[in-house]
């Protein structure tokens, strides 16, 4: 099921009730589709996968490469984490690991298990991946993991 249309038409609804705006009208609803009003309730794959980049400082051309660079690999392993965490219907872990470094399930799985590991162990690493997680769910208005109604 394509959900674009419906997150589209929630938007302009939650736009046009914002502005107190009594019938949404065309103009309005074409700056939404072309990307001006969105109100970041719709996000993918990649839109998580730029915000865990964005805050390690990493480009996104390297960081999806193969090198093994821990810096890579940790950045990889927390945005299959958060898209495990905030998935839609619609992602598979097949679909998140092509979408993050052209990896198979079997590595997203493995990736979630890891991040788990790692903010039991690890104190410091906890504190960055809340900070990221926190990060996610302000910019894409979700709530503990699932997009507010």
């Amino acid at each position: 099921m394509n959900t674009a249309p419906i997150i589209i038409l929630r938007t302009l609804y939650d736009y046009c009730l914002e502005n107190n705006f009594k019938h949404p009208h065309m103009i309005i609803a074409k700056e939404l589709i072309n990307g001006r009003y969105l109100t970041g309730k719709a996000f993918t794959v990649r839109d998580i996968k730029l915000e865990v980049y964005k805050y390690l400082g990493l480009l996104e051309k390297l960081a999806d490469s193969k090198r093994r660079y821990r810096e890579f690999v940790e950045a990889r392993q927390i945005a299959m984490s958060l898209c495990a965490e905030f998935k839609q219907p619609n992602w598979t872990f097949s679909f998140i690991g092509e979408e993050i470094g052209n990896k198979d399930h079997s590595t997203v799985m493995h990736a979630v298990r890891v991040i788990r590991d790692y903010c039991d162990t690890e104190p410091k690493f906890k504190l960055k991946y809340e900070d990221i997680r926190e990060l996610i769910i302000q910019k894409f208005n979700l709530k503990n993991g699932k997009e507010k109604k």
